[in-house]
């Protein structure tokens, strides 16, 4: 395991948890009209949002992957 792994797993887990921050902020009504503030609501996955929060996980796997090999 290198510095340079670790500190590439950190970054994908703070990449990570920044994007599950900004689909929380799309729940939660702002100046637009939104309906659907339960996070569990079918019309809150599929979104631009829901997708980076998929991409950043699967970076985070890749990192953390990295991490695990001899």
């Amino acid at each position: 395991m290198e510095w340079k792994t670790i500190k590439a797993a950190r970054t994908e887990a703070l990449r990570f948890l920044d994007r599950i921050t900004d689909w929380e902020k799309t729940l939660t009504p702002g100046d637009r009209k939104q309906t659907h503030t339960d996070p569990d609501s079918i019309y809150n996955y599929g979104t631009k949002a829901s997708g980076a929060i998929k991409r950043a996980s699967l970076d985070l796997t890749r990192a953390l992957a990295n991490l695990r090999r001899p």
